[in-house]
């Protein structure tokens, strides 16, 4: 991932925290993060058709694992804390660290078929 893109989607995130701090927006940290979490959970699963408990059980099966990869990318563009984002998916926080980092490099065709798909439902 390129330093723009993690730099723009980190203003992103310190724009909408400073919108709410203002009093421009009226929802809290939480309840804006539970929002991102669950429109990316519900485009995610739409997408993927798996279920939300196979996605955090320990499989490693690769559409298990674009789906979680994809999911921790979006909620991160989201500003969602790597914590909470590690919570979600039963992961460890470093492996959250991963997403965003290697989410452009990516090259398979079925991680890119199911990102697709995903950004049309979130309308990225």
């Amino acid at each position: 991932m390129s330093e723009a893109i993690v730099i723009k989607s980190r203003l992103d995130a310190h724009k909408s925290m400073l919108a709410y701090w203002m009093g421009l927006v009226e929802e809290t940290e939480k309840e804006y993060e539970d929002k991102c979490v669950e429109e990316v959970r519900k485009a995610v699963l739409d997408s993927c058709n798996h279920t939300w408990k196979q996605l955090r059980s320990s499989c490693r099966e690769e559409s298990f694992s674009f789906a979680r990869f994809i999911f921790g990318y979006h909620l991160d563009r989201c500003g969602v804390r790597k914590d909470r984002i590690a919570r979600e998916l039963n992961r460890s926080v470093p492996t959250v660290f991963y997403y965003p980092e290697n989410y452009v490099s990516e090259t398979s065709k079925q991680f890119k078929s199911l990102a697709e798909k995903v950004e049309k439902k979130l309308c990225v």
